[in-house]
């Protein structure tokens, strides 16, 4: 990553997979938990980059995860067909 792109302290990316199935409100509520947990207690002054790479939800969550990261950092999406969770990880890197 060019300097140019970074804050003054660098980066910190968070991947985050998931798979939310019908009925899954309490799998949507922790990924939302997680987020607000490390955005409170992550001690650190440089840019903060979330990823959230989905396997296959039943729905579309991508603006609901954006609204949940906020102005703590940046934030990107990707979605695959139930693919498992390295094809999961390796979409996200």
């Amino acid at each position: 990553m060019e300097a140019a792109y970074m804050g003054e302290n660098g980066v910190i990316s968070i991947l985050v997979t998931t798979y939310i199935p019908p009925g899954g409100e309490k799998r949507i509520a922790t990924v939302e938990a997680c987020l607000r947990s490390w955005r409170k207690h992550l001690m650190f002054s440089g840019d903060v980059h979330v990823h959230i790479a989905d396997d296959g939800s039943a729905f579309d969550l991508e603006a609901r995860w954006q609204s949940a990261v906020g102005d703590w950092g940046t934030f990107s999406y990707t979605r695959q067909e139930r693919r498992g969770l390295g094809a999961s990880l390796n979409t996200g890197i």
